[in-house]
């Protein structure tokens, strides 16, 4: 394998991907999808653009398509990206940018960078005549907004897509130093919290702004905020969290028990285990009157809620009623989606572990779960195993990328991810 030349051809591809923008709202994925046609066509592999609605466009192609499911497997990504705004990067977001061994752009790490590295194995495979296993790139749309136009479509209008053995998508990355010991951790998320969107909405008298009013819309919605905000949610342990901390202290990265205590101060000072361990509500958008001296008859503000596997919404907005215990204050679900835990005693897990010893011997693969959500949730909630694998390794400043500022990936780092695919793609046969 001349992998000199894998590098280049992938990094050309990035390049180029990310300055296709597909920033989601609108998504605009067509463009993307009408250049991975050019590619599939040029390489002559079989491919498919499913639209779910106008410039929102699924880009499919497989090669051994005759192949079981069983033997099938599906590389997923997406094609959007969340906005990026020119004048806070130190680089055009949509320039593809290469300096000092980094593409930089959006999109980079979340995640164009892992559709090239998917898309560059495909190619390798159909090169080599691989013949084994139906290998499938799927590249998704509309997966920043809840993947409505996205896989969600795909599922209810051609879930014989979505059959499969198994799927590689994000939600797990490799991370160096995460714990301060040096070491090298593939995260491979199995399982994720799961996300949904709910309004608060208030009504209240409208009137002059010249009259002082403590039970206006307004006021009332802010008090249901500061509620909210100032609630201190329960820890709950899910077998997933005590398992993934179970494996960081079986190799030796953390050195205390894992207890309740352990957790207990585990949350105060560590983000991530802050995340996973507790329900979180996160206050995204505001939405409250339309002129200075006016005051509104309604306000309302949209939460980011993010439930720990296994919990029950309904039973989380039953508590949220309680918290806010005000009649006046409405609630509306506007998305939500339950989420399931893909096994680690099987063959795909397996063979993820091999390779990782096989190509870099100094990390250890760990299972995980994913503080947001991904399309995996899709697969595992129709029983099929969906596995977050990013087959990279980033440091802390690297992840602040996503959905940040100046996100990158190195060119070593594209390389690798396809060499760890490429080669897990061949464990498996």
């Amino acid at each position: 394998m001349n992998w000199s030349q894998v590098a280049s051809e992938a990094q050309a591809m990035l390049e180029e991907y990310i300055r296709i923008d597909t920033s989601n709202p609108p998504g605009n994925e067509d463009n993307a999808c009408e250049w991975f046609k050019h590619i599939a066509l040029k390489e002559n592999i079989d491919y498919q653009i499913i639209k779910s609605e106008n410039h929102r466009s699924n880009f499919i192609a497989n090669i051994n398509s005759t192949l079981p499911s069983e033997k099938k497997i599906i590389l997923l990504n997406h094609i959007d990206v969340v906005p990026a705004k020119k004048q806070d990067w130190n680089f055009d977001p949509f320039s593809g940018k290469v300096q000092d061994n980094y593409i930089y752009g959006r999109g980079a790490l979340d995640m164009k960078g892992m559709g090239i590295i998917e898309l560059m194995t495909l190619l390798i495979l159909h090169r080599e005549n691989y013949t084994k296993r139906n290998i499938v790139f799927l590249a998704s749309a509309d997966e920043e907004s809840g993947s409505k136009f996205g896989i969600e479509y795909l599922s209810e209008n051609h879930s014989e897509l979505l059959d499969a053995n198994f799927v590689i998508n994000e939600g797990g990355i490799g991370t160096i130093n995460a714990y301060g010991k040096h070491e090298k951790i593939f995260n491979v998320g199995i399982s994720e919290k799961s996300p949904c969107w709910l309004i608060i909405k208030v009504s209240g008298d409208a009137g002059h702004g010249s009259k002082q009013t403590f039970e206006s819309a307004n006021v009332k919605l802010i008090h249901a905020l500061n509620k909210i905000i100032n609630h201190k949610f329960d820890i709950q342990i899910s077998e997933e969290v005590r398992q993934y901390y179970n494996f960081l202290k079986d190799l030796n990265i953390i050195d205390d028990e894992i207890n309740d205590q352990f957790f207990d101060a585990r949350i105060k000072h560590d983000s991530y285990a802050h995340s996973i361990l507790t329900n979180s509500i996160a206050v995204t958008q505001l939405d409250a009157g339309y002129k200075n001296n006016v005051v509104p008859s309604i306000a309302s503000a949209s939460l980011d809620v993010r439930l720990v596997p296994g919990y029950d919404l309904e039973k989380f907005i039953d508590e949220l009623k309680i918290i806010i215990n005000d009649h006046d204050v409405e609630i509306e679900k506007v998305f939500s989606s339950s989420t399931s835990t893909s096994p680690i005693d099987n063959e795909p897990y397996g063979s993820i572990k091999k390779v990782i010893n096989q190509l870099v011997p100094d990390a250890s693969v760990v299972p995980y779960v994913t503080t947001g959500f991904t399309d995996s949730r899709v697969f595992r909630r129709a029983g099929v195993p969906a596995y977050g694998f990013i087959p990279v390794l980033v440091s802390k400043d690297e992840l602040r990328g996503i959905h940040g500022i100046d996100e990158k990936i190195s060119l070593d780092n594209l390389l690798l991810g396809v060499k760890i695919l490429y080669h897990l793609i061949h464990q498996l046969d």
